[in-house]
């Protein structure tokens, strides 16, 4: 999934004409805003992960 988002995120960049530099700044919102939920969603699955194998050993 994610090399699939990013490479359409490089296809479009490179499809794009090279006089168009306003809708850079868009496309590396869009990584950024993909890192941060990829991040917080490993994050959150890790700590669910931590909860459940802690009351496991405790029942």
């Amino acid at each position: 999934m994610k090399t699939n988002f990013l490479k359409t995120i490089y296809i479009n960049q490179h499809q794009k004409k090279k006089g168009e530099y306003s809708n850079n700044a868009s496309n590396y919102i869009q990584v950024l805003f993909y890192f941060l939920v990829v991040g917080f969603v490993s994050f959150y699955h890790s700590a669910i992960a931590n909860n459940t194998s802690k009351t496991n050993t405790e029942n």
